[in-house]
């Protein structure tokens, strides 16, 4: 055993930590190449420090990346201006008005500064030089005032085009979004490229562009405006005082720029412990505080355990149990820094009255008032130019306009066809599907995995062939690749070889939202929209409220569901998983807690988010109903009914009924069964297609099938299956 592994107890679970060799168990430790490596407390941090070298071929690479974002960035200012102009123009004048203030006022400071130099110094005090005085101080705090208004016209204008570009944009985004299949949806460009599903009420569309093409631009300029006037400030005063002023106004710009942000530069860096303790102790800590583990830890009588395990560690811990927040937001600059920042930005008026000569005690009295004043306007505007914007560089937030643009416009590969379905020439209410020598693998590399979710299996050359108005019946093992086979039909996933026909003609020929329409499909996870039972129900259905209520009736009594449906309080204005909007203040941002009695009018009068707890078999119901309210609403343009494992967490009666009502409304359409429950469902079928490690190894009636397995070298497979169903092993 390693000395790591000796620090813990026999009941620690081993935690596998790289096997690391420190040269002197402290600073530094090896790492790879760029990276470096140090101790802070028990911790181990690494990070890659910035490279910050200029070259000319970088500021050309530079220039030439700007020239290329300018045209979007160009076209997002002038779509803004257009779709919100009095928000636009408002905001604009206000920001160029911030512009002006610092410097004019560091101008007047200046210039009452200069007045009462002169007034003191000439030991008398004239009416001119009060009257001038009177004039300056009014129009500096007109100038005050002014910028406290247009600060605040800048808020409200910024939450005015919030408004205007999330109605103008946010429509796009939704038809691109929309106009994605499910692989392009999940591809990882997408993912970088729209909303995220839970960003309804923080998506604002082009105005994080906006705003740091503005805020940069402002502080910039508000910079090069105070340093303009100082300039001519230091031009007026004498010698000793003009060197000071000079040196404090090319000092405190050069410290506060050039001062790290952190330890590490500004670089991001990683941490953990080597120590398994701590993470073992982490274990403990959510198994403590978590309502979904204390049922568990009640039944099976583990609450003392886990209590004495807790304190165990954390005794073994000891004061090195530490909280990692502290070290996450970043580790504090060396100390130097710290003292140079100090003097120069914090103290100056301190090392103004240490460096004057002091030979005319009124000039340096007033130098030294004009160096602080100076200092600390000029410190305010350059901790907005540095800090009051995201990290990314001029570049990347130009090239963000490029990337609303093109999420605006994504599409997915998918050919869409042109071809109508179903033809109006054929007079078939079923759908003819032939698969040819067809496979599919999920491209792993493009795709971005989900938690919970389950991958879809490959299949690999499927051929076979469902006659129009037949009953099919997929069987399989788990994992045998029946959802991925039918995945394919409404073009959910491509086939990756091979050829899918419908009405003998290849389905990539037709319009893939007529085929998809000539559908009604069911599967074993359906999941409800975040609306109204009954918009989940009638979705895509006509206005015709007498007509959707007849649908939404009878569809509820063909899913079995209705019992379900009136015993909840709102019935078919439940919704079952509403989509929160944030309606709180944040704490920590000049709000204090929110009392009982705010919360009590919110939850009176605001919407309800709580979700409804529903069982599998009764959201199977709901399913069912959904899928019959489909069928009824386009009884005439259905031709295909997919089911696959829809029925599994019915009960025998509802599945009964469910097969029943399927059978009944589904006469002369093409029909496909997904289900371990064969039932006399397979004698019924025209066609069982047998699964089995994404192939289709049989294929037939069930008379064909069961004979099959009685000849001699036949394929076992089905028979094998049914039997042990109808043992009553599955």
């Amino acid at each position: 055993m390693n000395s790591k592994q000796t620090l813990l107890p026999s009941t620690v679970p081993f935690y596998p930590i790289p096997s690391e060799d420190k040269d002197d168990g402290h600073h530094p430790l090896h790492a790879s190449r760029g990276v470096r490596r140090l101790s802070w407390g028990m911790f181990e941090v690494a990070y890659e420090p910035p490279v910050c070298h200029f070259s000319f071929n970088a500021l050309r690479q530079t220039l030439r990346e700007l020239r290329q974002s300018t045209p979007c960035a160009t076209r997002l200012l002038l779509e803004i201006c257009r779709t919100a102009w009095t928000p636009f123009t408002v905001h604009i004048l206000a920001a160029i008005l911030l512009v002006i203030a610092p410097a004019f006022s560091l101008y007047l400071s200046a210039a009452v500064l200069g007045v009462v130099e002169q007034s003191v110094g000439s030991r008398r005090v004239s009416d001119e030089d009060v009257n001038m005085l009177q004039v300056l101080v009014l129009i500096w705090l007109f100038i005050a005032i002014m910028s406290t208004l247009a600060t605040r016209i800048m808020a409200d204008t910024a939450f005015a085009l919030k408004g205007h570009l999330r109605a103008h944009f946010l429509p796009q985004l939704v038809k691109a979004s929309l106009r994605l299949d499910p692989t392009a949806l999940t591809s990882r460009k997408a993912m970088r490229s729209l909303p995220e599903e839970y960003g309804f009420d923080m998506e604002v569309p082009g105005f994080r562009f906006f705003h740091e093409v503005i805020t940069r631009l402002r502080n910039f300029l508000t910079v090069v405006g105070e340093v303009g006037v100082l300039v001519a400030i230091i031009s007026r005063r004498g010698v000793h005082e003009t060197q000071l002023l000079a040196f404090f106004v090319l000092m405190l710009p050069a410290v506060m720029l050039l001062k790290p942000s952190s330890g590490f530069g500004g670089a991001g860096f990683v941490f953990w412990t080597p120590n398994r303790n701590f993470y073992y102790l982490a274990a403990l800590y959510k198994i403590a505080f978590s309502r979904d583990f204390r049922p568990t830890l009640a039944r099976d009588g583990l609450c003392a355990y886990i209590s004495e395990e807790y304190e165990h560690i954390s005794a073994e811990l000891g004061y090195q149990n530490v909280e990692t927040l502290g070290l996450q937001p970043a580790v504090p600059v060396q100390w130097y820094w710290d003292l140079i920042h100090s003097l120069m930005v914090d103290y100056p008026l301190a090392v103004c009255a240490l460096m004057l000569p002091w030979a005319e005690p009124l000039t340096s009295l007033v130098s030294m008032v004009l160096v602080q004043h100076a200092t600390t306007t000029l410190k305010q505007s350059i901790e907005q130019l540095r800090w009051a914007q995201s990290p990314d560089t001029l570049v990347e937030v130009l090239q963000g306009a490029e990337e609303l643009y093109e999420s605006i416009a994504f599409d997915s590969k998918l050919n869409r066809g042109t071809i109508a379905y179903p033809d109006p020439h054929l007079n078939g209410k079923g759908m003819k599907i032939v698969f040819r020598n067809v496979s599919f693998r999920h491209d792993q590399e493009e795709q971005v995995a989900f938690a919970g979710e389950e991958p879809l299996l490959p299949i690999s050359g499927v051929d076979f062939e469902i006659p129009a108005g037949s009953l099919a019946v997929v069987v399989g093992g788990d994992h045998s690749g029946k959802t991925s086979l039918l995945s394919l039909i409404p073009r959910v996933q491509e086939p990756s070889a091979g050829e899918i026909l419908i009405d003998d003609k290849p389905l990539s020929a037709y319009d893939v939202d007529s085929v998809r329409g000539a559908m009604a499909c069911i599967s074993q996870r359906e999941e409800m929209y975040p609306l109204t039972l009954r918009d989940n129900l009638l979705m895509g259905a006509g206005r015709d409220a007498k007509r959707n209520e007849e649908i939404l009736q009878t569809a509820a009594r063909l899913g079995c569901s209705a019992d379900f449906i009136d015993g909840l309080p709102a019935k078919y204005d439940t919704i079952l998983d509403p989509a929160p909007v944030i309606a709180q203040s944040i704490q920590g941002c000049g709000n204090a807690y929110i009392t009982p009695a705010a919360m009590n009018e919110l939850e009176t009068h605001g919407p309800n988010f709580m979700p409804t707890f529903v069982a599998e078999g009764d959201r199977q119901r709901l399913a069912a109903t959904r899928m019959f309210s489909r069928l009824l609403q386009r009884k005439d343009r259905i031709r295909l009914i997919v089911c696959d494992e829809a029925t599994k967490d019915m009960d025998p009666r509802d599945e009964r009924e469910f097969l029943r009502n399927v059978k009944e409304l589904g006469a002369g359409k093409t029909i496909i069964f997904v289900t371990h429950r064969f039932g006399d469902l397979v004698k019924d079928a025209d066609v069982i297609l047998v699964m089995k490690q994404g192939k289709v190894v049989q294929q037939g009636t069930h008379t064909e099938l069961m004979q099959e397995a009685q000849r001699s070298g036949g394929c076992r497979e089905y028979a094998e299956m049914y039997q042990a169903q109808a043992a009553g092993f599955l």
